[in-house]
């Protein structure tokens, strides 16, 4: 990027939905593309951005990376997990709908360790999410992401449905 010349965020939100069909169709073998350009540290920058385009894609690319390659995440696993939990309300429903997707992603694959201090933070979003969104889409991925935290964490997903159910 020239200095003083602003980026161009569509080509940003194209490049990054070019990375995530490439790992959507590689699969599990998106790891061996990563072992040769790592394009994880594009991701939060990504997620952080003011454009809307960007910001979707981001959590577009971090839910495909935590559903086929969730070991080259490493130590930004915390960040993107954090990254998701404060985009779930995000005034636009396609960001919020790809942060819940990805953060039910992470859900599965966190260390316990990690996922139980945001256990309730997660009910309390998908819920509301269940209870308010008029997008029905947004709504399946709170449910989706519902059911992935309590393969993960069942007992803490026990103790706090209760609060939420209607």
């Amino acid at each position: 990027q020239d200095r003083g010349v602003p980026p161009d965020r569509n080509l940003m939100a194209c490049a990054l939905d070019v990375l995530s069909n490439m790992c959507d169709g590689l699969k599990d073998r998106t790891g061996e593309v990563l072992q040769v350009a790592n394009f994880v540290p594009i991701i939060a920058p990504s997620c952080r951005d003011d454009a809307l385009a960007t910001k979707q894609s981001g959590f577009a690319l971090m839910g495909d990376l935590a559903k086929y390659s969730f070991q080259h995440l490493g130590p930004v696993q915390e960040e993107f997990m954090q990254l998701a939990l404060a985009h779930l309300s995000h005034a636009s429903p396609n960001c919020a709908n790809n942060a819940i997707w990805s953060l039910g992603e992470m859900c599965t694959k966190l260390e316990p360790a990690v996922l139980k201090p945001v256990v309730g933070q997660i009910v309390q979003e998908a819920c509301r999410v269940l209870t308010q969104s008029r997008h029905h889409q947004l709504a399946v991925n709170a449910a989706l992401s519902l059911g992935r935290l309590g393969l993960a964490s069942s007992q803490e997903l026990a103790q706090l449905l209760p609060q939420y159910m209607l």
